[in-house]
């Protein structure tokens, strides 16, 4: 349909037609492998047909290997009936891909806080781990490498390079440089998993090393007792420097000056490079003896209970 509706008006719409909303599977099946008319639409799901993160949105991929936008469910959009009877019951997400990709509108982002009510709200869910999301890009094939919010405050690019690790090894470089405890008004896209009713077990998202980067509102825009404060924030503390070498020495490496607990602004370095000033060092320590100069941080997350 060509004429733009909220969710809800798009679904009465096409219950008019004596139909409803189509699913993504109807969509496919009817237009695959590609259509000339590519104009994005509401499905049954609650997301957006052709808003792939790939840049050609006219191509539908298998729908295990989708990744549309789920937006509130408010936002204005053109929508494909199906006709004949979709059940709003039924469970329209990938049965071996259970992650969606929220904003707000169609590519309005969200923060953190926003992501998590939604995943749980709208969806039941909770939201993905960085490995999950990474895992879901690299094994099945969907278009999830995109700056995101993931479970206990997370957020960054889960996507670096090409190694292809598994959950033991996620964690090394060059991974650790980019998924963070960032702002959490930061606006990323919301990655939400929505677990099968049998599968509840929520994952521990922290690398085993237990230590973890934190931002501010920008890099480098911490001073002491703003990097402590955001660590206490998430019920943790800062990391001290024995903490911040044990992490190094299990592989852990981030390119990001940041406070540790004996008010030290360091960073641990495994992968000689350009740009991180690690010579033939692994932790880069700076004179910070002025606890107003601003840097990032390091949090110890410990055992997640």
């Amino acid at each position: 349909m060509s004429t733009y509706a909220t969710y809800e008006v798009a679904s009465g719409n096409c219950a008019t037609n004596l139909g409803s909303l189509a699913s993504y599977e109807q969509l496919y099946n009817a237009y695959q492998p590609r259509m000339e008319n590519c104009a994005e639409g509401w499905l049954i799901s609650g997301e957006i047909a052709f808003t792939e993160i790939s840049g050609d949105n006219c191509t539908l991929h298998s729908p295990e290997r989708r990744s549309n936008v789920f937006p509130d469910k408010p936002y204005q959009s053109g929508y494909y009936c199906y006709r004949g009877d979709n059940l709003s019951s039924v469970d329209y997400i990938p049965t071996n891909q259970r992650i969606i990709r929220l904003t707000s509108f169609n590519s309005d982002k969200l923060n953190a806080y926003e992501s998590e009510t939604r995943c749980r709200a709208n969806f039941g869910g909770r939201l993905a781990t960085p490995f999950e999301v990474y895992n879901a890009s690299y094994s099945v094939g969907v278009g999830l490498c995109t700056n995101g919010w993931y479970l206990n405050g997370l957020g960054g690019y889960p996507c670096p390079g090409d190694n292809r690790p598994t959950p033991g090894d996620f964690w090394l470089y060059p991974t650790g440089n980019y998924i963070k405890l960032n702002d959490p008004l930061t606006k990323y896209f919301g990655m939400c998993y929505i677990p099968l009713l049998n599968l509840t077990t929520i994952p521990d998202p922290f690398p085993h090393h237990r230590v973890i980067a934190v931002t501010g509102s920008e890099r480098y825009s911490l001073t002491y007792e703003d990097a402590k404060n955001r660590c206490s924030s998430y019920g943790r503390e800062l990391a001290t420097r024995d903490q911040i070498e044990a992490a190094l020495l299990s592989g852990y490496d981030c390119c990001s000056t940041g406070w540790v607990k004996s008010q030290e602004a360091i960073y641990p370095v495994v992968q000689n490079r350009s740009g991180c000033g690690n010579e033939d060092r692994s932790i880069i320590s700076w004179d910070a003896s002025d606890a107003n100069s601003r840097y990032d941080g390091f949090c110890y997350i410990g055992v997640v209970p």
